[in-house]
């Protein structure tokens, strides 16, 4: 069975929709979530299980009191929130997975 058939196949059984591009890149396994900045968790917008498209907010942190939203790189489903609201966070630090 070919990648794309394979990744086909585990998009339909999870509901998404994926190019051959995604596929090759393997967009189809896990994709960390990284802040843009460093600054504070606000409010997380997402749970684990939540379906998101590309660029839906998933969080929003706050840092010299502006509020910065972490966007989804890709669509897909969350698979961990990985940080808490009050946390603090770096710069490039994965707050969130994707899969």
């Amino acid at each position: 069975m070919s990648l794309l058939s394979t990744c086909n196949n585990e998009c339909r059984r999870v509901g998404e929709n994926r190019s051959a591009n995604q596929c090759r890149e393997g967009k189809l396994s896990e994709q960390p979530v990284k802040s843009e900045i460093t600054g504070t968790v606000w409010k997380i917008l997402s749970n684990a299980g939540d379906k998101v498209a590309e660029e839906d907010q998933i969080m929003i942190l706050e840092s010299m009191k502006m509020e910065i939203p972490v966007l989804a790189p890709d669509a897909g489903t969350i698979r961990k929130i990985l940080v808490q609201e009050g946390e603090a966070v770096s710069e490039g630090q994965v707050v969130a997975v994707l899969g």
